[in-house]
């Protein structure tokens, strides 16, 4: 690779797999990539496949990115007697519903006061 203008060969195997979320790919060079060049690669890389699996199994990307959430936690101190008005409140019962290991815990922790 003296004198290509290369600086490594990629090899990038067959994706034979649409539903496998984990793949690897081969880098030969004469040294070992720089972490800014690796990461460059995995993410260049990665790119692709996203795309390659969207083509392949006919999906649209704007209803890929209607999946993607992004949540925000917003922490707050609490003492006791807000705990237990925020425990009788409604919205409790809907984030109970909805996340059936979230009532579990407000109830060990209403139980451990």
């Amino acid at each position: 690779m003296p004198g290509s203008g290369y600086d490594g060969i990629l090899v990038i195997p067959e994706i034979k797999n649409l539903y496998a979320n984990s793949y690897t790919v081969f880098y030969y060079s004469e040294k070992n990539p720089s972490l800014d060049i690796e990461s460059q690669i995995k993410s260049k890389v990665a790119a692709r496949i996203r795309e390659y699996k969207i083509v392949s199994l006919n999906l649209r990307e704007k209803q890929l990115e209607a999946l993607e959430s992004k949540v925000e936690l917003d922490p707050d101190l609490i003492d006791q007697k807000m705990l237990r008005l925020r425990a009788r409140s409604p919205g409790w019962w809907a984030l109970s519903w909805a996340f059936p290991w979230a009532s579990s815990c407000i109830c060990r922790f209403l139980s451990a006061a």
